[in-house]
């Protein structure tokens, strides 16, 4: 069985920093285990192999009323234009979104003249 262990992982959940997460890895039958988390964290960890993750992106066609598959490159490239043509873009940034991603989020948001939430206002 080709397992692989990650050990030191912080969590991204509640915000309670733990950085003692173990997540093993079983490649042959796409499934983890999770170490050392709450049932929160542990179900957070366990969407990376969810059947419902959405593993490619997707480009609504207009035409057909429907997503088609795409590239990231063509993703990304469809995603900056409609940013840049928005005339106010809402960014809403999860609980479990990265400061590091909050801290783009909002250099987007005030670049874009957008307007930046989060959970904290619902």
């Amino acid at each position: 069985m080709a397992e692989k262990i990650f050990k030191d992982i912080m969590c991204p959940v509640c915000g309670g920093t733990c950085d003692d997460i173990e997540i093993v890895w079983d490649e042959e039958n796409r499934k983890i285990e999770v170490r050392n988390a709450c049932k929160m964290g542990a179900a957070k960890f366990n969407e990376i192999v969810s059947h419902h993750r959405i593993m490619s992106p997707l480009i609504a066609d207009k035409e057909k009323a429907e997503k088609r598959e795409a590239e990231w490159d063509e993703a990304l490239t469809k995603a900056a234009e409609i940013l840049a043509n928005a005339k106010r873009p809402l960014l809403f940034m999860g609980a479990e979104t990265s400061c590091e991603a909050m801290t783009v989020g909002l250099h987007m948001g005030e670049y874009l003249g957008g307007i930046v939430d989060s959970n904290s206002t619902i």
